[in-house]
């Protein structure tokens, strides 16, 4: 029997299709959801795999609804939030945007429920268009016109895709101008004056001003990136306060959000490590960061019980070499157990005599999606247990936020110097 209505795709089946994702990445997506919950197109942001420009397109072909922009929810009337409860917007996950005398335009994830549209409907007392929106959007637009606090977990995910935005302010526009490829491409949709736009702060401070975020596969030239290599990179003095960016006024126990501070203020990528490795030294024995150069992994900072600081500088892993370094190259958020017996693993054991920690965590440091450092921490035997892996995932947006700051610091300081 013909089938009228087909069942339509499922969005990652669609994303493979289209190119825009692999079939690998969708699986790791489809890991992560099972472990963490939300949308797959949330678990793919994450990952840093996918644009939301794709993503939202992608929605859009698949439940035949038009997608709301971003920019459509950053600048809603007054008028027009006021015919939605905050109840029902948040129950329903729901943002009207604009309206006319007789229609009125929602974004919600819930674009084929017909209880949520009725009950907007009835509230509104206009026909409803529904439009899509991914799921962090709908969060960030919830938090500033409805007051309902953004979860931890898209808070983090807004911290990152919003960055760009946090980081142009009109002097750089003006020093650097709208064509500047060297630093950084112009989104997809190619409207260069709202991608140098600034945000006003951080978290949901910078949230509520900045745009969509860029893509990102879009790279940093890594001539751009000049990692510090002096023989004074080695471990950390916790009695040199100054070294450490530390004042006399600091605490001696760091939160995060005295790193955040902290990293604020750095003007340098060798300062920016050493507040990094003292905020993980608080917590474990052992804490580095590797450099991630075009053919292999170096050794840069490191910190921690019996460590040889010459003889981590020289570390060199080659990105063909078998490692537990290489699930990072390839896109993993982190890796997380014991190191297998390779050559490589010995080698960073050697650093510290030679035995291989019972368990270790990786992570990377991205920027504009491509990896710029890896930072390593691990117990010796005592292993990783109660870890926050959520804690740790914001230090490295924090991070990169600070690596990328610098670089365009530098880059206007030369441009001041030069004209």
């Amino acid at each position: 029997m013909l089938n009228l209505h087909p069942k339509a795709k499922k969005l990652g089946q669609l994303l493979v299709e289209r190119g825009w994702i692999t079939g690998e990445q969708l699986i790791r997506a489809i890991q992560s959801q099972r472990v963490v919950g939300g949308r797959i197109g949330t678990c793919l942001l994450e990952m840093d795999v996918l644009t939301e420009d794709k993503l939202l397109e992608a929605l859009s072909d698949q439940l035949s609804v038009p997608a709301a922009r971003i920019e459509e929810l950053r600048a809603v009337d007054h008028d027009v939030l006021q015919m939605l409860p905050s109840k029902v917007a948040s129950r329903w996950q729901a943002i009207p945007f604009a309206s006319d005398e007789n229609d009125v335009q929602v974004a919600t994830l819930n674009v084929k429920n017909l209880a949520c549209l009725d009950e907007i409907q009835f509230c509104t007392n206009k026909r409803v268009q529904p439009h899509i929106a991914n799921e962090v959007r709908i969060f960030e637009a919830l938090e500033k016109y409805y007051s309902v606090e953004c979860p931890r977990r898209y808070g983090h995910l807004l911290d990152r895709l919003n960055r760009s935005r946090y980081m142009w302010d009109e002097s750089a526009k003006v020093l650097l101008g709208a064509s500047e490829t060297e630093w950084v491409e112009k989104p997809e949709n190619g409207d260069g004056d709202s991608f140098m736009r600034s945000a006003a702060s951080r978290s949901s401070r910078y949230r509520d001003g900045a745009l969509s975020a860029a893509s990102p596969a879009t790279e940093l030239p890594m001539t751009a990136i000049t990692w510090p290599t002096s023989p004074n990179s080695g471990p950390i003095d916790n009695s040199a306060a100054a070294t450490l960016g530390r004042t006399r006024a600091e605490p001696d126990i760091l939160e995060l959000a005295d790193v955040e501070r902290l990293l604020a203020g750095q003007s340098n990528q060798k300062s920016i490590g050493q507040v990094i490795l003292r905020y993980l030294g608080q917590s474990f024995s052992r804490c580095a960061m590797f450099v991630v150069k075009n053919t292999h992994i170096k050794g840069w900072l490191q910190h921690g019980e019996g460590v040889d600081p010459a003889e981590f500088r020289a570390i060199e892993i080659r990105l063909d070499q078998p490692s537990a370094f290489l699930a990072l190259v390839k896109g993993a958020e982190f890796f997380l157990g014991p190191l297998a017996p390779l050559i490589a693993h010995q080698e960073l054991a050697n650093c510290w005599g030679g035995d291989l920690p019972q368990q270790c965590l990786m992570m990377p440091i991205r920027l504009r999606g491509r990896l710029i450092s890896i930072v390593y921490i691990d117990n010796g035997t005592r292993g990783l247990k109660g870890i926050k892996l959520e804690d740790l995932k914001q230090l490295m947006d924090k991070a990169s936020i600070a690596f990328e700051l610098c670089i365009l610091r530098r880059k206007l300081e030369q441009r001041i110097t030069d004209s």
